[in-house]
């Protein structure tokens, strides 16, 4: 008897970051710097960071987010409600605050988990161009629903 079993990719690496992932992460940041007329140096003075960091983020040059780096950030970066690779939605009068850990997931395998209702959008291919994207797409934003 046969028995069929499945793996994740993340599952086998043991790294729950992808690389569509990092390219989401990097997406948000831009989307967040882009509607408060933010520089990297600004962001990266805001949260207390290094603007060489900031840029690393930005640029995807980074394989797996640092949570100190996350901790920081997670303050100005505005909160998700979709994202693909034409289109982010963000809250443009909430952030992560002290929930760094929920923008970590953005970057992970765990995406789907966070907009079940949402596509990621991103191919091998197309995460490569994203950031590139990020720059030229206009972002979209949703007024905070009320409670």
């Amino acid at each position: 008897m046969m028995t069929k079993v499945s793996f994740h990719k993340s599952d086998i690496d043991g790294n729950k970051y992808t690389v569509e992932g990092i390219a989401r992460l990097a997406f948000t940041i831009k989307a967040t710097m882009k509607l408060r007329g933010w520089s990297e140096r600004k962001l990266a003075a805001q949260a207390g960071i290094s603007h060489v960091t900031v840029n690393k983020y930005v640029r995807t040059n980074i394989h797996e987010p640092q949570a100190e780096i996350l901790k920081a950030l997670a303050p100005y970066i505005y909160k998700v409600t979709s994202i693909d690779q034409d289109k982010i939605e963000i809250y443009s009068d909430q952030t992560y605050g002290d929930d760094w850990q929920e923008l970590d997931k953005i970057a992970t395998s765990d995406y789907a988990q966070l907009f079940p209702n949402t596509s990621t959008g991103l191919s091998a291919n197309s995460s490569k161009d994203l950031s590139k994207k990020a720059a030229e797409t206009p972002t979209k934003y949703k007024p905070k629903p009320n409670s």
